[in-house]
């Protein structure tokens, strides 16, 4: 819920909001992990909690992608792009339309980098950068 929150307030334009909402959706699906026993420990991510954290990175990369950060959006693209555990809802819904935008902005060369950096990546290492990262201040990220 969380995280289809931030995907809205990303849509609505409410980037400081949205990055609020899709790190609380991070947290929760993380959680959701540990609760079936196959834990998030250690920087592993649970196979229950990796669907909602390709979404988190989807709307993630919305997010970066609006505020003038296309290549680490489309990295971040490459990294739920090429996961096993991207649901057709989050393809669809979230990461097609998204590439779709930026294939047209930028020059299939970028693109195409962006995504080949994002496939070789390791979830749990992305969600571990992630989670170290600054929280922006309020109107910073608008």
């Amino acid at each position: 819920m969380l995280i289809q929150a931030g995907g809205s307030l990303t849509g609505l334009g409410e980037l400081t909001e949205a990055h609020n909402r899709l790190e609380d959706g991070l947290s929760l699906a993380c959680k959701l992990g540990d609760a079936e026993s196959a834990a998030f420990v250690q920087g592993r991510l649970s196979y229950i909690g990796v669907p909602l954290v390709l979404d988190f990175l989807a709307g993630l990369a919305n997010v970066l992608a609006h505020t003038g950060q296309p290549e680490p959006a489309i990295e971040l693209l490459g990294v739920a792009l090429y996961h096993p555990a991207l649901v057709d809802e989050t393809r669809q819904g979230h990461v097609a339309p998204l590439l779709a935008d930026l294939g047209a902005q930028f020059p299939e060369a970028v693109v195409e980098a962006g995504l080949a950096r994002g496939r070789v990546r390791e979830l749990d290492e992305v969600v571990t950068e992630l989670t170290r990262l600054p929280k922006p201040r309020p109107g910073a990220v608008e």
